[in-house]
């Protein structure tokens, strides 16, 4: 990735970065650890899709970080590429219901990740549940300046978070949208618009600008996801972690 190299293990991701960046790594061990929730029931049911550093060394050259995972847990890009480049709008759909419920929870905790992507985030087929276990390093208390965003959401940020550089939860809102854009196959989202397998209301959420507010957005998404596959389901997505990192095989 644009910092180094990510080792994706069965219950381990490892993330090896050159010294040059350790202000940006010394960041995310700092926002990683500043992490608290409201209380045992927040904590027990969003702990598990947040990041833990099991371990974090220097060596000569590098800083080596090692963040659990679960081995059901796949990086959402791995996911796409299994699934022949895109997933179907009813699976986007429990990815993005997840995204959003993570982003009120970072919103009451006064953080913004700033670099959500199909890159950073991982996903648990079996358990419908998303985990934002990568892209710590550009991560900022909302209200503070930003020294750096990655390639990946630099493109989504408005003109007054170029200019003034102040973080907030906004960027985060574009980009779990820019998310449902590329698991449907189309990040720009300029093909969305009258494809028959995705219903009108998802497509144009999918493509209007997110709201200031994370939990706005959340208080929008049943209506659209109602007027989008009707009555709540439960939709099975048959993928193991196994499935999309086979025991023996490379996976960059």
């Amino acid at each position: 990735f644009e910092l180094g190299e990510m080792f994706i293990g069965l219950s381990v991701i490892t993330y090896v970065i050159p010294r040059s960046h350790e202000a940006l790594v010394l960041n995310a061990l700092k926002q990683i650890g500043h992490i608290r929730y409201p209380d045992q029931t927040f904590r027990k049911s969003l702990e598990p899709c947040m990041p833990k550093v099991l371990r974090a060394f220097e060596t000569a050259t590098d800083w080596v970080v090692c963040i659990q995972k679960r081995p059901d847990e796949v990086l959402l890009a791995d996911l796409i590429k299994h699934l022949g480049g895109q997933i179907e709008p009813k699976h986007t759909a429990w990815i993005i219901s997840s995204l959003l419920n993570l982003a009120c929870f970072l919103d009451v905790a006064g953080v913004t990740l700033n670099s959500m992507s199909v890159s950073t985030v991982f996903a648990s087929p079996t358990k419908h549940a998303v985990s934002l276990y990568g892209g710590w390093w550009y991560a900022a208390e909302a209200g503070k300046l930003l020294t750096h965003l990655p390639p990946d959401t630099l493109p989504l940020a408005s003109a007054a978070l170029r200019t003034y550089k102040v973080a907030t939860g906004e960027l985060d809102l574009q980009s779990i949208k820019a998310i449902g854009r590329a698991c449907l196959g189309d990040p720009s989202g300029g093909s969305l618009r009258g494809r028959k397998d995705l219903p009108s209301p998802f497509s144009q959420f999918l493509q209007l600008p997110a709201a200031k507010s994370a939990f706005v957005e959340y208080e929008r998404w049943p209506k659209v996801l109602e007027d989008s596959f009707g009555p709540r389901r439960y939709h099975e997505l048959k993928i193991t972690g196994e499935d999309v990192y086979p025991q023996g095989a490379q996976n960059g």
